[in-house]
């Protein structure tokens, strides 16, 4: 049962769930991981280890020996391109992307921006040539492929480059606005929440580091909840008994504390008032992070028109109108807090626990309440009934809205990291 488990045991079940859960999470990062492409070994070959030293020409030249196999591979056709428009050639580059188009190289809107790429450098060139209407012409052209591609999938890098590229050249006419900054712009769309691109961006580690806290969170929601649930249910399902009457087992009982004839109670260390019991919770060290807590041991008394039972207060679970707190700090994040609950002599009680009856060898008939022996609480609420019900069924609705709101916003994380396209093809 729930109630027999610790709260460490709670913890430790929605952190394996939530780790097991992110698992399955990170299989799914590898599946969906790009695989390399039919001509990967090429490039590799290629662009070894010192080509930063070797003239484009020459690299070009080996891409090209290579043509008639890789002309269809879009990582082969893009760096090919590349090249040819490094070394001034935009006429070869166009021709070389309409071949790659035959041999289904590139999605349209790729091919498209290869094609804007080209306009590009021919424009550059058209320009230094004193070309200017053409220069003009070109321009515009990638300028307005850039833009329409960017519209269309706002989280794809190459309009980007292709609009920022042409805004910064020493060519760059009217056609461009040079009041925008691009890559400014791309940031932008990549950190928007709503639209699912703040989850697409995300690294392996942090998708997964996400997955997890949500998990974590939405567990620890669902355990809160069924907690309420459990005492909502309690709560519920019995009657009020007379602790005179009431049959030996888990009752509900109401009444007044008292004082054990020739007890004086317990004081307060922090408030110094008179009680019957009390307890003390210290928190300290950077944002509160150490916790202790002393409270007293000494038994007491609950009383009722009928007769009294002796409260065993060891594992007692208290909620009381008599809460004293105090803080401090000492360094940038360093509190003190010291919180003390009490519970004083002629407290109205509700409460809930086992009820263990004993007869004395004189037949004295003595009643005591304590922690059940299969993990039920021993309740005891200076609130009553109706308070208690209204705090059951407010876990109730909370951990449940937290726990479907966390499977909601992962059901739509998931759809937008591995659902949704974003952008074409392999060219990213």
């Amino acid at each position: 049962m729930l109630r027999a488990m610790t709260t460490t045991l709670i913890i430790v079940l929605s952190v394996a769930v939530a780790a097991a859960l992110t698992w399955v999470v990170r299989r799914r990062e590898i599946a969906a991981a790009d695989r390399p492409t039919r001509c990967a070994h090429v490039l590799d070959t290629v662009f070894k280890d010192g080509s930063g030293n070797i003239a484009d020409t020459v690299l070009l030249s080996r891409l090209m020996e290579y043509r008639d196999e890789c002309i269809g591979d879009a990582a082969y056709a893009d760096q090919a391109r590349r090249l040819m428009l490094n070394i001034g050639q935009p006429d070869s580059a166009r021709a070389f992307i309409d071949d790659a188009e035959r041999h289904h190289a590139f999605a349209s809107d790729e091919l498209k921006a290869q094609r804007a790429w080209v306009d590009l450098a021919a424009a550059h060139i058209a320009w230094t040539d004193g070309n200017e209407a053409r220069a003009n012409e070109l321009l515009a052209s990638a300028v307005s492929a850039a833009n329409e591609l960017r519209a269309k999938w706002p989280e794809w890098s190459p309009p980007y480059r292709i609009l920022e590229e042409a805004g910064r050249a020493a060519w760059k006419s009217s056609t461009t606005d040079q009041s925008l900054d691009y890559l400014q712009l791309e940031r932008r769309v990549r950190g928007r929440v709503l639209s699912g691109a703040f989850v697409r961006d995300l690294g392996d580690a942090e998708a997964q580091a996400y997955t997890f806290v949500l998990l974590l969170v939405g567990m620890l929601a669902l355990c809160a909840g069924v907690s309420g649930l459990l005492d909502m249910r309690e709560m519920t399902r019995m009657s009020t008994s007379l602790i005179a009457s009431a049959t030996p087992g888990y009752v509900e009982l109401k009444g007044v504390l008292r004082q054990r004839p020739g007890s004086s109670g317990v004081i307060g260390p922090h408030s110094h008032a008179q009680g019957v019991w009390y307890q003390l919770e210290r928190r300290s060290g950077l944002r509160g992070a150490s916790t202790s807590y002393e409270q007293s041991a000494e038994t007491f008394l609950m009383r009722d028109a009928s007769g009294d039972a002796i409260v065993e207060p060891h594992g007692m679970t208290v909620h009381t109108r008599h809460t004293t707190s105090t803080s401090g700090g000492r360094g940038v994040g360093s509190t003190r807090r010291t919180i003390e609950r009490m519970l004083e002599d002629g407290d109205d009680v509700y409460v809930l626990g086992e009820l263990v009856v004993s007869i004395s060898p004189g037949g004295a008939t003595e009643r005591r309440l304590r922690v059940a022996e299969d993990g039920r609480q021993l309740l005891v609420s200076t609130f009553g009934e109706e308070q208690l019900a209204f705090l059951a069924r407010l876990w109730i609705w909370s951990g449940a809205i937290a726990f479907v709101l966390a499977l909601v916003v992962l059901a739509w994380a998931y759809h937008q990291r591995f659902q949704v396209i974003v952008m074409p093809g392999l060219l990213r």
